[in-house]
């Protein structure tokens, strides 16, 4: 019995300075894609652009936060033969700890993610899931650097008037980017 009292007084006091919290960010994501088709052949490519968006959510106490992401971002995408600009979206959650001494880490999924190349004469897209590492450290008051490591997991593939499974197009398709950025949380507590 003492003891869920003390699981009880303690949940209830982290719970008592609970406050609300934002963070807009603006980065610079670097990445690469490996693809087999089902055909056997191997295309690679590298990608890089601008990243922006905000995650919005709760702090308890003075470390554990949780909140809702939201990512947008274009630049190009460059093969062996072409360059190609390309925009995505991401909407995920995250969870972290700040640490006393301004170190902070996270941990996030993203429930979408989207990625469309347009050229001259095609768009396509893949779509799917993520997950993601992040550590940042506050440089000055209300400003943090962070990096994030983001690793996408698409399942659909598709263009305006079509949409696969990426397993009936790919045998293999890895991507994943680094996210380098300054972010500006600021929070409101009770």
């Amino acid at each position: 019995m003492k003891k869920y009292i003390s699981l009880m007084i303690l949940f209830l006091s982290v719970q008592s300075h609970a406050g609300f919290i934002a963070e807009p960010f603006v980065g610079y994501n670097s990445g690469s894609s490996k693809a087999t088709t089902i055909s056997g052949t191997l295309a690679s490519s590298t990608s890089s652009g601008f990243d922006y968006g905000i995650r919005a959510g709760f702090l308890f106490g003075q470390s554990f936060w949780i909140a809702g992401e939201y990512t947008g971002g274009s630049g190009k995408d460059k093969d062996s033969s072409s360059e190609t600009d390309y925009t995505r979206t991401a909407i995920g959650v995250v969870i972290g700890y700040k640490l006393p001494n301004k170190y902070n880490f996270w941990l996030g999924y993203g429930t979408s993610d989207k990625i469309t190349y347009k050229d001259s004469t095609t768009e396509i897209y893949t779509s799917g899931t993520n997950a993601k590492f992040g550590f940042g450290y506050e440089v000055a008051k209300n400003v943090d650097v962070n990096v994030e490591l983001i690793v996408p997991k698409y399942s659909k593939f598709g263009n305006s008037t079509t949409e696969v499974d990426i397993s009936s197009a790919f045998s293999k398709y890895d991507v994943s980017f680094a996210l380098i950025s300054l972010s500006f949380p600021f929070g409101f507590s009770k």
